[in-house]
C-alpha cells in the first residue's frame, strides 16, 4: 500500500547556497501553519534571513506582502530539536529561526517555551542551513548576536513533503545518531523513533516536574 502524503511543506531558496525544503507541522500550531502556507503561496522573494550563530541557528523574517499576520503563538508542544523551526523570541512571527544544535535544546524550555512550526526535511536542506550560518558578518563584540550586514533575501514556495508522515528517515534530530529500521513497522505508541523526537509521555521535566502534551504525539 502506498505511503499516504499528510500536511504541507514550503522551500526556501538561498540562491547559490541552495534551497532549505521544511515540513510545515499544523498540528503544532495551526495559526502558524496558515501564515507559513500563505507566505510560500505568494511566492514572493521578499523573506529574509539576518542573523547567523553557527552550530546554533539561523534567524530571518518570513514575510510576503498581503497575508494576513499569524494570530497566536501557543507554547510549543515537545522540546525542541536539531532541524526544528520555531518565531523568535517567544513571538507571533514573522522572525523566525532554524535551531541547529546536535540534539535537544532542553535550555528553551521543556516543552519549548515558544511555538516550535515547522521541520528541516532532510539532512541535505540541513547541509544548506550549515552554509548559510557560514556568511561573513561584521565583527561583533562577544557576547553579542552576529547579524548580517545587509539582510539576504531568500524566495519562499510551496513544496510537497516526501511521501509518508512524517519522513522519519531523512533528518536525524540527534547528529550521529543511528537508524533503526524496525522501528519504522511500530504503530504510533512507540517513543524509540528513529529521529529521536520527545513527544507525549516522555516529555519530561527533572525533579519530578511533568510537562507531559497530549497533542504532541498527534501524528505518530
Amino acid at each position: 500500500e502506498p505511503l499516504r502524503k499528510v500536511g504541507a511543506g514550503l522551500q526556501m531558496d538561498f540562491g547559490s547556497l541552495g534551497v532549505v525544503r521544511v515540513n510545515l507541522r499544523p498540528e503544532w500550531s495551526p495559526t502558524s501553519f496558515e501564515y507559513a502556507t500563505g507566505v510560500a503561496a505568494a511566492r514572493s522573494n521578499t523573506s529574509t534571513v539576518y542573523r547567523l550563530e553557527p552550530g546554533f541557528l539561523i534567524q530571518g523574517s518570513l514575510l510576503a506582502r498581503g497575508v494576513t499576520p499569524n494570530s497566536k503563538n501557543p507554547r510549543g508542544a515537545k522540546v525542541m530539536e536539531r532541524g526544528e523551526i520555531g518565531w523568535a523570541g517567544g513571538s507571533k512571527g514573522p522572525d523566525y529561526f532554524i535551531y541547529m544544535g546536535t540534539g535537544p535544546a532542553g535550555w528553551l524550555g521543556v516543552p519549548h517555551d515558544g511555538t516550535v512550526w515547522a521541520e528541516v526535511a532532510d539532512e541535505a536542506s540541513m547541509l544548506v542551513v550549515e552554509k548559510v550560518s557560514k556568511l561573513e558578518v561584521p565583527p561583533t563584540p562577544p557576547g553579542q548576536m552576529h547579524i548580517l550586514a545587509t539582510r539576504r533575501l531568500i524566495g519562499v514556495a510551496p513544496w510537497d513533503p516526501y511521501p509518508g508522515w512524517p519522513p522519519r528517515e531523512r533528518l536525524l534530530k540527534v547528529v550521529g545518531a543511528s537508524i533503526d529500521r524496525a522501528v519504522e513497522a511500530c504503530g504510533p505508541q512507540c517513543h524509540a523513533l528513529p529521529r529521536t523526537e520527545l513527544h507525549g509521555s516522555v516529555v519530561s521535566g527533572g525533579g519530578g516536574g511533568d510537562h507531559k502534551q497530549p497533542s504532541a504525539a498527534a501524528g505518530w
